[in-house]
C-alpha cells in the first residue's frame, strides 16, 4: 500500500466514505468535543452548532434555523429579533432537548433581580453594568421566560415563566441569562442598551 501525505485545514479531518460503492478519502467537518457551554460564547456559535444538529438530522433545528434567516433582515422591533436569536440559542445549549411538559419534567430559566437605588449605588463599576434600571411604578418585562415584575413602588412583586425559551437544566440557564444578557434586556424591554 502506498502512503501520501496531505496538509488538512483545520477543523476539518479526513475520513474514508463509501461514495457509490467506491472507498472515497473526504474532508469532514471535526466535531468539537468541548462541553457545550464552552463551545457557545456567541448568536454565531449558537447558529454554528443548530446547523450542525440540522445535518445530523434534526429537522426541527433545520426549520429554525431557515426561519430566522428569512425573517431576520424584516423585523422591526428589538424584541422580536431578541427573541428569534434566543430561540436558536437556547436551542443550541439544550442540544435538542425540548421540553416535552410531562408530570416531574423540571425547566430552567435565567433569573434576573430587583434591586433598590442603594443597593445599585453599593456595586462596582463591573455589577452595575449589568443592571438595567426602570423608572417607573410599574416594571413588568412579562415574556415568554421568567422575569420579574415590580408594581405600587415595588411593595409587590411576582414572577412569570413560559416555555419557549426553557432550558433542561439550571447550569445552561444560569450561563446563558450571563453570557446573552444583553439580548434578555432586548427581549424584555424591546430596546438596546443604550436606550435604557
Amino acid at each position: 500500500m502506498k502512503e501520501i501525505k496531505v496538509s488538512v485545514p483545520d477543523g476539518k479531518k479526513a475520513e474514508w466514505q463509501d461514495i457509490n460503492g467506491v472507498q472515497t478519502l473526504v474532508l469532514v467537518d471535526e466535531k468539537d468535543e468541548r462541553p457545550v457551554m464552552e463551545r457557545i460564547k456567541t448568536f454565531e456559535d449558537a447558529c454554528k452548532e443548530l446547523n450542525r444538529l440540522a445535518e445530523e438530522g434534526n429537522e426541527d433545528m433545520a426549520i429554525l434555523l431557515a426561519d430566522y434567516e428569512s425573517n431576520a433582515d424584516n423585523i422591526k422591533t428589538e424584541a422580536t429579533l431578541a427573541y428569534m436569536k434566543l430561540c436558536i440559542i437556547v436551542a443550541a445549549l439544550n442540544e435538542g432537548w425540548v421540553p416535552t411538559f410531562e408530570k416531574g419534567e423540571y425547566r430552567w430559566f435565567p433569573w434576573y433581580y430587583l434591586y433598590t437605588k442603594e443597593e445599585v449605588d453599593a456595586m462596582d463599576e463591573d455589577e452595575k453594568r449589568r443592571v438595567v434600571g426602570r423608572a417607573s411604578h410599574n416594571a413588568n418585562p412579562l415574556g415568554g421566560c421568567v422575569c420579574a415584575g415590580a408594581s405600587n413602588v415595588s411593595s409587590y412583586s411576582s414572577t412569570h415563566n413560559g416555555a419557549r425559551l426553557a432550558f433542561r437544566d439550571r447550569e445552561r440557564a444560569e450561563y446563558a441569562g450571563r453570557q446573552f444578557a444583553e439580548l434578555y434586556v432586548r427581549y424584555y424591554y424591546d430596546a438596546k442598551l443604550e436606550n435604557l
